[in-house]
């Protein structure tokens, strides 16, 4: 069986990466497998594949082609792949952001949930070379659920193919060699002969190592904006394969921890997840483990105190909001579906429930309550409850849902800024709307719920009458300035506390979390002049030293309060050690020692492994060294 994949792009910069990818993706699929076209009924093909850019966005033909496909398909078997300009998600309207230049409007709309897009961060007005590692990897992101597999599988397929390739060229050189040793004239020129060859030998196996140096020292500057973990670790292979000026200035960078590469070990208290695909759209915590999960729907798991590759578990599904059980034992994802998995990564299945679920929480010891059309109750793997939202007063979708440990309370937030507090049968016991501020540009405010104590305080963006935030009133700043979010009673909706940051006039949090001492954290992504910030109730713990990521909007504590996590628009999030008990602490002073000592080592090498924080995967590996079996980079690092 083969697969027809309807390729829409603007005509114009787009066109060399275009004809890149017609080419490219058959000869991936292997065996007449994948098809592509570019004319005809969009609705006919199997896959439809944009290229998305400023270009793409405004074309009338690209337009009609995206239309007449979401007319006939909705927008399943739809892949993007952005070339130029911004593709962003707009959490409080539910759509891909108005200011998404490379959005078009027939889009905008069309995606119940945020939509897994790829980006293709190199040249579109050149056609890539065939064996250009960056634009092999899209290649395999787009075959892989084409073909119903993963982009791991895809790898090793394609190394194994080269292995045979080059085993068969080697017998066949080795063939060639013997007959010319054979017909020599005689000893002496036989042994003359065997040293030159030996020399040649010698010197086209140097020039191929230096190529392949100067090559991942190339590839390691050109990733280092987007990763600096692999940016890393193919400096050091750049050096151990061959020690070339690129090389040397390559490993030099990359046992910075400063500049342009950014710091992986920012102090001793904190710790840098990396290694995302682009940037994490939700973090999760355990008392044990933390998760991410990105905008490639990539889930990670990450043990907490280690130093420590995680296990990865790309998925095709859509995956956009994940959650830990109380019992911290399994993990669930929304994404349409509720997956679920250990907490080693492993698959445990998955359950509905009937209307499609786009945000998770834990409920009862093991269990999780999912929203979105619906709310509905999980355990052991199935929906033991469900209520569309109208039956527990919702005028629009859940956006947040979250259970107590005892299993008998509920509290559910809608879109419209709809509180609901339910018992165990989805009944409900409270109700109230939050009347939301409105900011200094003239724009409401989000309503989302963004944390719950599961007792009787919700922490929700600041309303206009007792909480009023970062406002102005009259043309002057407020009185409650520097209020990011407020703390209110979940039953009657009574404003009790404000969350305050520093920073001019910053803007709402985005998300929250409550300490098990009471306080709550709550974090802003900045404001008028001012950074991103974190920000508390009165008896919260002082975090402005603690560093934050690009337009930080997310942050996440573990329920036994000792770690804290956050995260925005970047690759990479940051782990901050609040606390914990005697034991802990000396194995945190012996980690922090041994991560101390790498940091301060002489050898360029173990600096670098220890601002990288991992090794490279075995599908990395396939992609940047396919001709050198996968050793280690870095080994006192785990393997992946």
């Amino acid at each position: 069986m083969s697969a027809t994949v309807y390729l829409a792009g603007a005509n114009g910069p787009d066109q060399p990466l275009a004809d890149a990818f017609a080419c490219a993706l058959p000869r991936y699929g292997h065996r007449g497998a994948i098809r592509i076209t570019r004319t005809g009924d969009p609705a006919a093909a199997d896959w439809f594949l944009l290229l998305a850019s400023p270009e793409s966005a405004n074309d009338p033909d690209v337009d009609a082609a995206i239309r007449q496909r979401l007319a006939a398909m909705g927008v399943e078997r739809l892949q993007v792949v952005v070339t130029a300009g911004t593709w962003e998600w707009d959490n409080a309207r539910n759509a891909v952001s108005a200011e998404s230049s490379a959005a078009p409007e027939a889009l905008r709309h069309a995606f119940p949930v945020e939509p897994r897009h790829m980006l293709y961060a190199g040249d579109r007005t050149r056609r890539p070379a065939p064996r250009d590692p960056l634009f092999l990897d899209r290649v395999a992101e787009i075959v892989a659920p084409i073909l119903g597999t993963t982009k791991d599988d895809l790898a090793g397929e394609d190394v194994r193919r080269q292995r045979r390739t080059r085993t068969l060229t080697r017998i066949g050189a080795g063939v060639l060699a013997s007959l010319l040793i054979l017909a020599g004239a005689g000893g002496v020129l036989a042994v003359q002969g065997a040293a030159a060859a030996g020399q040649a030998r010698a010197e086209a196996e140097q020039e191929r190592d230096d190529a392949d140096s100067r090559r991942l020292a190339a590839l390691a500057q050109q990733v280092a904006g987007t990763d600096g973990a692999l940016a890393r670790l193919l400096a050091i292979e750049a050096w151990r394969i061959s020690e070339t000026d690129q090389a040397r200035a390559a490993l030099a960078s990359a046992a910075e921890v400063s500049g342009e590469w950014e710091v992986t070990t920012v102090s001793d208290e904190v710790t840098r997840l990396i290694g995302h695909a682009s940037y994490p759209v939700d973090l999760a915590l355990s008392d044990t483990h933390v998760a991410t999960i990105d905008v490639a729907s990539a889930l990670r798991i990450w043990p907490l105190g280690a130093l420590a590759s995680p296990t990865q578990v790309d998925s095709v599904h859509g995956l956009v909001d994940i959650a830990w059980s109380h019992d911290g034992e399994s993990l669930a994802a929304a994404g349409g579906r509720v997956y679920l998995f250990g907490a080693d990564g492993q698959a445990l299945g998955f359950t509905g429930p009937r209307a499609p679920a786009s945000v998770i929480g834990a409920w009862g010891g093991t269990g999780f309550v999912a929203g979105g059309e619906s709310i509905a109750l999980i355990d052991e793997g199935r929906v033991v409850a469900e209520r569309p939202v109208s039956e527990v007063g919702f005028s629009d979708r859940a956006v947040f849902v979250a259970g107590n440990p005892a299993g008998d309370r509920i509290l559910a937030g809608s879109a419209a800024g709809h509180i609901a507090l339910l018992d165990a049968d989805l009944q409900p016991i409270a109700q109230w709307q939050l009347v939301v501020a409105i900011d200094q540009f003239g724009d409401r405010d989000s309503m989302r719920a963004l944390a719950w104590d599961g007792d009787d305080r919700v922490a929700l963006p600041p309303d206009n009458t007792g909480i009023l935030g970062p406002i102005l009133k009259q043309g002057a700043p407020d009185a409650q300035d520097g209020a990011i979010a407020g703390v209110y009673h979940a039953q009657t909706g009574e404003a009790i506390e404000p969350l305050v940051s520093g920073g001019y006039m910053p803007l709402p949090a985005t998300s929250a979390v409550f300490l098990p001492d009471g306080s709550a954290v709550a974090i802003t992504p900045g404001g008028l002049e001012s950074p991103p910030a974190l920000g508390g109730t009165s008896t919260a713990p002082d975090l402005t030293g603690v560093p934050l990521p690009l337009r930080a909007e997310l942050v996440r504590t573990s329920p036994d309060g000792r770690w804290l996590a956050v995260a925005g628009d970047s690759e990479e999030a940051n782990l901050l050690r609040l606390g914990g008990t005697e034991n802990s602490e000396n194995s945190e002073n012996s980690e922090n020692t041994e991560s101390a000592e790498s940091a301060e080592s002489s050898d360029p090498v173990v600096r670098a492994c220890a601002a990288a924080g991992r090794n490279l995967t075995e599908a990395e590996w396939a992609i940047y060294l396919p001709d050198q079996d996968y050793r280690a980079t870095c080994d006192e690092l785990d393997a992946p």
